[in-house]
């Protein structure tokens, strides 16, 4: 039996340490369901938050609460806009494995 996929999008948020275009063994585990998700036709935004302004805090919009930028607004619509996320972090040295898929 063959699954159409096409139409659907996952959101993958790499919490890893390392900005974009540093090595990162978190993106090593990430790789495994993103190449599963690409190989049957879904569609994969992926996002390190790293590389974004994620003030500290838990209102929706951080800028309203005294700072000058908020990332997360436009990155929740992403991952909102998803059928399917993951995020992960690995901790080298702590045996920390924190990974989470959500449906």
């Amino acid at each position: 039996m063959d699954h159409d996929f096409s139409s659907l999008r996952a959101m993958v948020v790499n919490c890893t340490l390392k900005r974009t275009g540093e090595q990162s063994h978190t993106q090593g585990l990430l790789d495994i369901p993103i190449a599963i998700w690409e190989a049957n036709g879904v569609a994969v935004d992926q996002v390190r938050a790293v590389d974004l302004d994620l003030p500290p805090g838990v209102q929706p919009d951080m800028t309203e609460h005294g700072f000058d930028h908020d990332d997360w607004p436009a990155l929740h619509e992403r991952v909102m806009a998803a059928d399917d996320a993951a995020s992960a972090r690995l901790a080298a040295g702590d045996d920390l494995l924190d990974a989470a898929a959500y449906a």
